[in-house]
């Protein structure tokens, strides 16, 4: 029952006899053992058929499996003597095929194995390839966050105290927590807005009793003479008997010398504004 070559020796030719046949039997078993050594799938493996479909030696575990591939239309084209692949749908199942013609053997090598097997760790590393996708996306996404609080956010707050600084805001302190380096430039820039807000009261100060100063200055000089210009006018009209018009400028002397030695802090209301101009 075992599988034969037999090899006529001169080669047959018609009309000449050979001198010997050597017929050499060929031992299943250990075809069987080579092919189950070739094969390592649990649910594939190998099989050896010949071309004419008599004898087939596989180590298929699934019969139903070595029967569908045994009918598969493949077989049935007819073989080359070149490597072929294929594959095939058992059982909802897709198997990939791959034979070699033996012509020796006058026979057909044939491998299958699920693609599930040959695919099966693409497969698992396409899932690693997203599953570390997303996290990638997912890191970088929360680095940048973090450099957006950390740095973009701070400076931003930065630029504006400066602009409120520059419109003349000087109240534009800022608060941080933390201790990093944003922490010292917000320091800094407080004080920084403290000296400024100090120098600059104390530069207004400084202008404002300086023309306190020059007015008082300007006062004690023009006050006595007008005063004596004022006695002078006094005395003519007085010369002359003018008593109304004395009257007049009496009265108006006394109002204007009482508005300018009254003791204020410098604010007076728009109608004794308004009276002194007149007198």
């Amino acid at each position: 029952d075992s599988p034969c070559l037999v090899i006529p020796y001169p080669e047959y030719s018609p009309g000449r006899m050979p001198l010997f046949i050597l017929r050499t039997g060929l031992s299943v078993d250990e075809i069987r053992n080579a092919l189950d050594r070739v094969s390592k799938s649990e649910y594939g493996g190998a099989i050896l058929v010949s071309n004419t479909g008599d004898w087939f030696i596989g180590t298929v575990k699934d019969p139903d499996i070595t029967t569908e591939i045994l009918e598969y239309p493949v077989f049935h084209k007819g073989y080359e003597d070149s490597a072929v692949r294929d594959s095939i749908v058992i059982k909802g199942k897709k198997y990939l095929i791959t034979y070699r013609t033996a012509n020796v053997l006058n026979a057909v090598l044939l491998y299958c194995i699920p693609e599930s097997d040959v695919l099966g760790k693409l497969n698992m590393y396409r899932t690693w390839f997203w599953a570390i996708l997303f996290i990638s996306l997912f890191i970088v996404s929360v680095f940048s966050y973090w450099i957006y609080r950390l740095i973009h956010q701070p400076l931003k707050r930065m630029v504006s105290a400066f602009d409120k600084v520059e419109k003349g805001g000087f109240d534009a302190l800022i608060e941080r927590k933390s201790a990093d380096e944003f922490g010292y430039l917000f320091t800094q820039f407080n004080k920084m807005v403290n000296h400024l807000r100090k120098l600059i009261h104390e530069v207004y100060e400084n202008k404002i009793l300086s023309q306190k100063s020059e007015l008082k200055f300007l006062q004690s000089q023009i006050n006595p003479h007008f005063l004596y210009n004022s006695f002078l006018l006094l005395s003519s009209m007085a010369r002359i008997k003018d008593l109304e018009n004395i009257n007049r400028l009496t009265r108006h002397l006394g109002d204007y010398f009482r508005f300018i030695t009254h003791d204020s802090n410098g604010m007076v209301t728009l109608e004794h504004e308004m009276e002194h101009v007149k007198n």
